[in-house]
């Protein structure tokens, strides 16, 4: 339950705000908790009983050498999805202890945005992350937020990690715009898009778009992004065409 703030700019209303900023907080960070306890163990026990069923079977007369290379070949997907899966679940609960103790500095978006182009391009190459600044202020600490770098850098990676997947690593889009009023990030990819009624289901915990199936992930990024950035009192909205493009944008105002 949350104090009526009131209309008033006093002391008093205040006070009332910064107590329902700290119960909002707690409350992500519980259910971040009862989230990742609750899906910890179907995510974990999928792919170690489909390995495990897979060799037992295997190991129950003596196969031919393309059985065995296609049941390791299998093996090792469930692996690979295993470690996404432990990837994110780990992700999840960094996320959820800088909740309760955020180290909170100042963080300047710019320079996030160029370490990012950075990371990203050594990953894929020259070209394939392309920044484009539309506009910056005069005054640089207009470009900064208190906020924890670190947990801003794995929300930007979230995005970014999905718009290479999902288009096939084609080249993604960053446009950087901030003035007076506020800063605004949008990563648009050339992918395969999402459904019109999935939009806001993307940001559910685990959930998984119908047009995704033959991609690894577990439907986790977007929940801890959206977590994250309302954590420095951002907002997260996402636009997209079908098999055209998809556009999220991390917005701060001011």
């Amino acid at each position: 339950m949350r104090v009526d703030e009131g209309n008033g700019k006093d002391e008093i209303s205040a006070l009332a705000h910064n107590f329902n900023q700290v119960i909002e907080h707690l409350e992500n960070a519980f259910e971040l908790q009862q989230t990742f306890v609750i899906n910890a163990s179907h995510e974990l026990r999928t792919p170690i009983t489909t390995i495990i069923g897979e060799i037992e079977i295997t190991l129950n007369k003596t196969r031919g050498h393309a059985e065995y290379v296609q049941v390791l070949q299998s093996v090792l997907t469930d692996a690979e999805r295993l470690n996404e899966t432990i990837t994110s679940l780990l992700e999840m609960a960094h996320v959820d202890m800088n909740y309760t103790q955020p180290a909170l500095k100042p963080v300047a978006i710019d320079e996030l945005i160029w370490e990012l182009e950075e990371y990203w391009t050594a990953k894929f190459g020259k070209g394939m992350f392309n920044v484009n600044i539309l506009h910056l202020p005069a005054d640089h600490e207009k470009l900064q937020l208190m906020a924890n770098k670190t947990l801003l850098t794995i929300a930007f990676n979230n995005i970014i990690g999905n718009a290479f997947k999902f288009s096939a690593n084609k080249p993604v889009k960053c446009e950087l715009n901030a003035n007076e009023t506020g800063i605004t990030v949008a990563i648009t990819d050339q992918g395969i898009g999402i459904m019109p009624d999935e939009l806001e289901k993307v940001f559910e915990s685990f959930y998984r778009g119908t047009n995704v199936k033959g991609y690894n992930g577990n439907g986790v990024g977007l929940y801890v992004t959206r977590k994250i950035i309302g954590l420095f009192n951002g907002a997260v909205q996402v636009n997209s065409v079908p098999n055209c493009n998809t556009t999220v944008t991390i917005l701060f105002a001011r």
